[in-house]
């Protein structure tokens, strides 16, 4: 088990150092969350996203705005759009318009494609974005995004749902297995909540550093074991293949809420966000 916590602390170093070196450079000035205050109900969300068989120097983004028409349904656009090296903007093809239905646990209940095929552009003037879209032209023109302010977790938070948690995890005894994949969805569901993927960098690494100095050695020790003996392979696992550990989070009645954030990009971005900042794995300063 020693080799193989190890090998898992290995690999998510090399995979940090990668990401916040691509990051820094590349991450780009629309990368974030940004709402219009004149339609409260509308978030628009862009992240960095890996598209395979393209050219290096292409930057690909995950587009995304939802408009919630009311509590159990809304309606969603989504782009997957390069940016231009010329213009500087975003430019998109096949665009995406859906109305998505929710059920009562918040699974998608039903969805009906307006269409596919749409065309445009995602610019920024004056510090707003403006939205240029070939089906929804007279909409899209009334929009100019503001950037949602970021924040972060306060260092009580991060000691009582991650460092904490993770350092007193229940091992070696009867059921440990099923405490361990709660803890792994409750710290998942805590980096997803707190949108961690557009979190205040500094004020997260620095909360994150101050929570870490409150831990006595002995669990600081607990949590580095814990962490990348069960939490790591067992999230990567889901990740990775989600049918491989679903039983595991079926018995311990967990299953749907686990299974969603499996297939979210946002919880997944905001947990590879909460291990980069995670003094044990090299993150901070301890």
């Amino acid at each position: 088990m020693k080799k193989l916590a190890a090998a898992v602390l290995a690999v998510l170093l090399a995979v940090m150092s990668v990401n916040a070196l691509c990051g820094e450079a590349e991450s780009g000035i629309f990368e974030g969350r940004w709402q219009d205050p004149a339609w409260g109900r509308a978030m628009l969300k862009i992240m960095r996203c890996d598209v395979m068989d393209v050219p290096e120097e292409e930057i690909w983004y995950d587009v995304e705005l939802k408009w919630a028409d009311s509590a159990s349904a809304e309606m969603v656009w989504y782009m997957s759009a390069m940016l231009d090296p010329e213009t500087g903007a975003l430019t998109y093809t096949d665009g995406v318009k859906t109305y998505v239905t929710y059920g009562a646990g918040g699974e998608i209940a039903e969805e009906e494609n307006q269409w596919d095929d749409a065309e445009g552009t995602i610019s920024l003037s004056e510090g707003r974005l403006l939205w240029n879209d070939s089906r929804d032209g007279e909409l899209s023109a009334g929009f100019r995004f503001e950037r949602v302010p970021q924040s972060a977790p306060e260092t009580e938070e991060i000691l009582e749902n991650y460092l904490l948690p993770a350092a007193n995890a229940e091992t070696g005894s009867a059921g440990a297995s099923l405490k361990q994949a709660i803890l792994a969805r409750d710290i998942l569901r805590f980096a997803c909540d707190y949108t961690l993927w557009d979190a205040d960098e500094e004020a997260l690494r620095r909360n994150m550093q101050a929570a870490w100095e409150q831990l006595s050695e002995e669990e600081r020790s607990r949590f580095r074991e814990n962490l990348t003996e069960s939490i790591v392979p067992l999230l990567e696992d889901a990740y990775g293949d989600y049918s491989t550990v679903e039983d595991l989070f079926e018995d311990a009645g967990i299953a749907q809420d686990m299974g969603f954030l499996a297939q979210d990009d946002e919880a997944w971005e905001s947990w590879q966000r909460l291990l980069g900042h995670t003094p044990a794995l090299g993150g901070g300063e301890g």
